[in-house]
């Protein structure tokens, strides 16, 4: 069900009661990254004491431990770790599967180089991989769990500026209305500048929407504010615009 949180302008200060978002979500990172390295390490500690016996597991398990540090460096880079992967859990699970057959392949091209002799790891390395991809999707169920029932389900805060501009609607997103002269005032209002800019202090994702003439005024606020804004343009959208390039302080639209 969308969620929505509307500060009305004479309200602004009760965006400032909002703390931000980046340090659940680093946090719950780190849980993850940490989690998967203990499970790696560990189911390919106890394969190695399943198949090849206790005395010789040592040897064998710290072999393939060697994965673990490819897999970190690979799902690092996929992006393994992100926003999505918190909030979609078919997601996180493509980009695990992904990360770990990419980490299983290297590893086994790396194995030719420097264990020619495989026959006894070959069976006890493909089940740890399999055991190991079951409990990391485990573990990003529990943390999906904990995301929708903790956070309800939100990772990020995003703030959308309704100032008369084409409706914009975001599933659990914060919303300020503000009059038609609101941003021409805010240009030259310091109070009103410092509290707008207090709403937008823990935000993610700024999004106004507003007439065209005032963009230039919203573009000021949003510089000034030190915020990163997004203003969609329905003439734009009507082009169908592929990207924007910039040479030579000119910006070019690719439609084709």
């Amino acid at each position: 069900m969308e969620r929505q949180v509307t500060i009305r302008t004479d309200d602004l200060d009760v965006g400032t009661k909002l703390l931000s978002m980046v340090s659940r979500r680093v946090r719950l990172y780190i849980i993850t990254f940490v989690a998967d390295l203990v499970l790696l390490t560990g189911i390919f500690q106890l394969a190695g004491q399943i198949q090849v016996g206790t005395s010789a597991a040592g040897s064998e398990a710290g072999f393939m431990q060697t994965m673990v540090p490819i897999f970190a460096i690979i799902a690092i880079y996929n992006p393994v770790y992100s926003i999505r992967g918190l909030i979609e859990f078919r997601y996180a699970a493509t980009r695990l599967l992904f990360a770990l057959l990419v980490s299983a392949f290297l590893f086994i091209f790396l194995l030719f180089y420097l264990k020619p002799d495989i026959g006894p790891l070959r069976g006890e390395y493909s089940l740890a991989v399999m055991a190991v991809f079951l409990s990391m999707l485990g573990v990003r169920g529990i943390i999906a769990l904990y995301v929708a029932k903790m956070l309800g389900g939100r990772v990020q805060n995003r703030l959308v500026i309704d100032d008369g501009g084409p409706e914009i609607v975001l599933e659990k997103a914060f919303r300020i209305e503000v009059d038609p002269d609101f941003a021409i005032q805010a240009s030259s209002d310091p109070e009103r500048l410092d509290a707008l800019g207090r709403n937008m202090r823990s935000m993610d994702r700024v999004i106004v929407s507003c007439p065209n003439g005032r963009r230039a005024a919203w573009t000021k606020i949003l510089r000034a504010a030190g915020v990163e804004g997004e203003i969609p343009s329905e003439t734009l959208n009507e082009l169908g615009i592929l990207d924007l390039v910039r040479e030579n302080n000119m910006a070019f639209l690719v439609v084709s």
